[in-house]
């Protein structure tokens, strides 16, 4: 926080949200810092949803173009 001029450096409290650049993503603080990992996609079971499948590896896209995820699996 700048106050008058000068850092003034205070301690996070749980609910603060931080964008960390160097990761490309959100940093959220509950007791500790956390960042969001990227699901697994879909494999396996004994029916197989191509469409389903599909439309969830392109919300985890869409999800990491916004900085929520920074990798893909």
């Amino acid at each position: 926080m700048r106050v008058a001029e000068s850092w003034h450096f205070v301690d996070p409290i749980d609910g603060l949200e931080v964008y960390d650049h160097a990761a490309r993503q959100k940093r959220v603080f509950k007791t500790v810092w956390h960042q969001v990992s990227v699901p697994a996609q879909a494999q396996g079971g004994s029916v197989v949803d191509v469409e389903a499948r599909a439309m969830l590896a392109e919300l985890i896209a869409g999800l990491r173009n916004v900085g929520i995820f920074t990798e893909m699996v």
